[in-house]
């Protein structure tokens, strides 16, 4: 799925959205990252408030994830709200910081 067609409820509030592989800067029709990967985890910036719900594809099977030394974005897919602490309480040991923004 192109991005365009996976962020268009919020394409006319959107600033940027940056991920490992690039960025998307739909106002200089600028896209590095590609298509829509529902397994990366992305950072958005928005001028103006906006929702966005995204469903396509399948189920993912195996919901573990290992992280390499460095910093990671990680997708959180769920369709039932959950907080921050529920989410990270597996790794809070190992955990040096956190971001919501």
């Amino acid at each position: 799925m192109t991005l365009e067609v996976a962020l268009n409820s919020i394409l006319d509030k959107m600033v940027i959205m940056i991920g490992h592989e690039g960025f998307f800067w739909p106002s200089q029709n600028t896209n590095t990252i590609g298509n829509w990967n529902l397994e990366t985890a992305y950072k958005l910036k928005m001028q103006k408030e906006g929702g966005l719900l995204v469903f396509y594809g399948s189920e993912i099977e195996d919901k573990n994830i290992t992280f390499p030394a460095g910093t990671h974005l990680v997708p959180v897919i769920n369709s039932n709200p959950l907080s921050a602490a529920d989410i990270l309480k597996a790794a809070i040991l190992n955990l040096h910081s956190a971001s919501t923004a």
